[in-house]
């Protein structure tokens, strides 16, 4: 019973992309960034028959992630986290605890400009922009890398 256990539960976590996720999000897309799910039997199960166009967007996304210093420690915005949570130090913006707070502990904060999937992210560009403590590292119409100008206390 135990073994049958796992090995759904295992099943289902890499099914519904809890795990081998890193990329999903921004190559497959959620709504209302990308096509619903096409649905067949009685809207319970649902598939893509094809993947969706890679465009403007996706390919912002990647290049601001293509900008990030590979060894940095970072705090990323939620959408980009899955991607870039295979750094050594990756915390995720407001699922992050600890002291001190994870923006005392990184050297890069990495935030999408998408339209609004769970958080928005306006709030904390225009908080970063007003802090002293760092400036604009890279941007593009997709994303915006802000870099630390002040030493880590951490």
């Amino acid at each position: 019973m135990a073994a049958y256990v796992l090995v759904t539960a295992i099943t289902c976590n890499y099914l519904y992309g809890n795990i081998a996720s890193k990329t999903f999000k921004i190559e497959y897309g959620e709504p209302p960034f990308r096509r619903q799910n096409q649905y067949s039997y009685r809207r319970a199960i649902g598939y893509v028959d094809a993947l969706p166009p890679f465009g403007a967007v996706e390919r912002g996304l990647w290049d601001v992630i293509a900008h990030v210093p590979p060894k940095a420690p970072i705090l990323t915005s939620w959408l980009l986290n899955p991607v870039l949570a295979t750094r050594e130090i990756s915390f995720s913006l407001h699922h992050s605890f600890g002291t001190p707070p994870p923006e005392e502990r990184v050297d890069y904060v990495v935030i999408d400009k998408l339209p609004q999937i769970i958080m928005t992210s306006e709030a904390d560009i225009i908080h970063f922009r007003g802090d002293p403590g760092w400036r604009v590292f890279y941007e593009n119409d997709s994303g915006v890398i802000f870099e630390r100008t002040t030493p880590r206390r951490f």
